[in-house]
Parts: C-alpha cells; sequence; structure tokens
C-alpha cells in the first residue's frame, strides 16, 4: 500500500529514506549480472500488477508481488520495488517523492521477510 503524501513526519521520512538507501545500495551489491533481466521481468509484473485496484468498501486493495519479488530475487528486490515506485510516482502520482523512502522499505522488508521465511 502507497502511503501519501503528507501523513508522515519529518523523523519517519528521514528514517525510511535511510532504509531504502541502505537496502537498495546493498541490493545493488547483491545482485548477480545474470538475473538482470528477471529482475527488470519481475520489477516490470510488480508495476502493473500493483496498478489494478479493486474497490472494498470505501476503500481499495491491489496486488503488490513483494513477497514473490523476495522469494526470488532475495536482496535484489529492494531496487527493483524502488525503481517501480520511483516510475509509479513519475507517471501516475501513485504515493509520491517524499514518502518513496517510506513505501520501498515497508514493501523492502516485507520482500526481504518473505524471502527469510522461505529460506528457512
Amino acid at each position: 500500500m502507497h502511503i501519501a503524501e503528507g501523513v508522515l513526519s519529518a523523523p519517519v521520512l528521514i528514517t525510511g529514506a535511510v532504509v531504502a538507501a541502505a537496502g537498495v545500495a546493498y541490493g545493488l551489491k547483491k545482485i548477480q549480472a545474470n538475473h538482470f533481466m528477471l529482475a527488470g521481468l519481475l520489477g516490470a509484473a510488480f508495476f502493473v500488477a500493483s496498478l489494478i485496484h479493486v474497490p472494498i468498501g470505501f476503500s481499495s486493495a491491489h496486488l503488490i508481488l513483494n513477497g514473490f519479488l523476495g522469494v526470488v530475487l532475495g536482496w535484489a528486490a529492494f531496487p527493483v520495488i524502488f525503481v517501480a515506485l520511483l516510475l509509479q510516482a513519475v507517471l501516475f502520482q501513485f504515493g509520491g517523492f517524499t514518502v518513496l523512502g517510506v513505501n520501498t522499505a515497508t514493501m523492502g522488508l516485507g520482500a526481504l521477510a518473505a524471502y527469510g521465511i522461505f529460506m528457512l
């Protein structure tokens, strides 16, 4: 779920940005060259799936596939999620730039949790 602009305080935004930056940096370091095309394909699937909204009462839900990304890519899910969320913010104004770090951190940590559970 995207956290909207103007909802979170500055310390939370800064913490989210730091966690996201660390996750993206480590994910870029851990990704293998032969997984670039797979990461791109899964990033496109994440991007498209999260654009499909299903109305539920006064709200809506959407598939984000971050658990699947985490299981398949491990730490490399962080940069994939970041790029997809950045494109959504630029092209469709979903989420926003100030909350990009928090959205990346929450979805990336969920992906890592799925990776950790799967690797047990």
